[in-house]
């Protein structure tokens, strides 16, 4: 099978940019041929102003993406176009490329996007689903849930109540990829038909196989920030002593979570930041368990 995949990259990468990259390496292992279509958010920092001025509505309809996405499909002729991120360069223009040449297109929901503005249901340390079932996701508006900016909020609501409106998911996607089932149900209480969504929890490649020997310590790996649940780490492993946590990842908050981890006496933490693929390998090895960002309070309750 011949099969695209596009990714819009954010400026700050994640586990999406890593899902997209096994998941090309993983297809092309099993025969299938691949090609991909990506645009990156770096390219912001170079627009001229008359672009940025632009920006809002080429995030709501990118008509120059889907002109370049079409002549990219006339050329491949692929047999399904699977997307992964198309927020906010590419957008939810290149559907309509796919539909006007009759290709099937898969929708991978890596997150809440098409339901949230910030994409977590996330707001203020707790749950957030203020906006779940709204036509117009006015309270996000309201509250500045996209990067804490009402501006930039109103065109990320802008985006998803015309394409609402116009009822884009349900008549240009085929099907949808849930990461779990409760990322399925609440995709379903945003009325995306049950029955267009597969569940596909994301998955490590190479398989690094099964693990036999009980390892020394638990590592965390994930942006460490306070949407992933840093605080409920914090606040579980001072009562685990005995129980060593390595951290591994980055963000800006990094260097104040070691401050406060030390303030707090805890000493069974160790933030290692961003590493290579090697080093991440090498910590894993004698990993006792992984805690997974999607599946943070499960995990921290089998190591309790």
């Amino acid at each position: 099978m011949k099969i695209v995949l596009v990714h819009n990259f954010y400026q700050q990468g994640g586990g999406e940019d890593v899902v997209f990259s096994s998941e090309k390496k993983l297809l092309e292992t099993n025969g299938h041929t691949v090609q991909s279509f990506t645009k990156y958010n770096e390219e912001i920092q170079r627009y001229s102003l008359t672009q940025k001025l632009a920006l809002p509505l080429k995030t709501i309809y990118n008509t120059k993406y889907k002109a370049e996405f079409k002549i990219f499909l006339k050329t491949e002729l692929p047999d399904i176009v699977h997307f992964h991120n198309i927020f906010p360069l590419i957008s939810p223009a290149v559907y309509s490329a796919c539909s006007e040449l009759k290709i099937p297109v898969v929708q991978t929901l890596h997150n809440y996007r098409l339901l949230c503005l910030n994409a977590y249901f996330y707001r203020n340390k707790g749950v957030c689903e203020a906006c779940l079932g709204r036509k117009v996701p006015w309270p996000g508006i309201i509250h500045a849930c996209y990067r804490n900016s009402s501006s930039q909020s109103l065109v990320v609501a802008a985006m998803l109540s015309i394409h609402r409106l116009l009822k884009t998911w349900q008549r240009q996607v085929h099907q949808f990829i849930a990461v779990s089932q409760f990322v399925k149900e609440k995709m379903v209480e945003g009325e995306i038909p049950q029955e267009k969504i597969s569940i596909k929890p994301n998955f490590v490649y190479p398989d690094p196989g099964t693990k036999c020997v009980l390892g020394e310590y638990v590592v965390f790996i994930g942006r460490v920030s306070e949407e992933k649940g840093i605080d409920t780490i914090l606040k579980c492993w001072k009562s685990l002593s005995g129980i060593p946590l390595k951290i591994i990842g980055d963000s800006p908050e990094l260097t104040v979570l070691r401050k406060r981890s030390g303030k707090e006496n805890i000493t069974n933490i160790e933030f290692l930041g961003g590493l290579p693929k090697t080093e991440v390998i090498g910590h894993l090895k004698n990993a006792r368990l992984l805690i997974s960002t999607s599946q943070l309070y499960e995990t921290i309750g089998l190591v309790i």
